[in-house]
């Protein structure tokens, strides 16, 4: 009788748990297990005539992008973005080696680096850097340039827009995958 009521007890307690964390937890972007390289958009923000923004997960909880108004790269932890950006989407290259080389890309020419912030047309020159770019320069270190359709022809692209990163024809033509697809 005694173990009976323990494991009512205990089956209570999870079914407790449970519910907590699914009504106490009403962003789905936060509710993901997040793997290096994965690329966050949000369309909560615009800067230099560019709506939407972007960054990529790094690992370790943490969050590499360049908003305009802090000048150079930094990472955040993902529980900030997603409370600054709580319209997040998020895709994930389907080749898990690619996502881990983009992110360590990520680390080793952006946390840290005094790159100023600005749009430019070529994205292979980081002198100057923004959002898009990072994540765009990153995957391109990584041995994948991201492509986007200009005339009807796959090509690089002079100026990376965020939502590149979630126009579902460019997602699925760069080998990628959704994986948090609701604003």
């Amino acid at each position: 009788m005694k173990k009976s009521k323990l494991l009512i007890k205990i089956i209570v307690a999870l079914l407790g748990f449970l519910f907590i964390g699914i009504i106490g937890n009403t962003n789905n972007s936060y509710a993901l297990s997040y793997k290096k390289g994965d690329v966050l958009t949000t369309r909560s923000t615009s800067a230099s005539g560019l709506t939407g923004h972007n960054g990529i997960y790094i690992g370790k909880g943490k969050v590499l992008d360049t908003p305009q108004i802090h000048r150079y790269p930094r990472v955040v932890p993902v529980k900030k973005w997603i409370k600054d950006y709580p319209k997040t989407k998020v895709i994930r290259p389907k080749n898990a080696s690619l996502g881990n080389k983009a992110a360590n890309n990520a680390i080793k020419y952006f946390k840290g680096k005094k790159i100023p912030y600005k749009v430019t047309t070529n994205p292979k020159n980081i002198k100057k850097t923004y959002c898009s770019e990072i994540i765009w320069y990153s995957y391109y270190k990584a041995g994948k340039q991201y492509k986007v359709p200009e005339h009807g022809i796959w090509m690089q692209p002079g100026i990376i827009a965020p939502y590149a990163y979630v126009n579902k024809a460019d997602v699925k033509h760069n080998g990628f995958k959704f994986v948090d697809n609701k604003w």
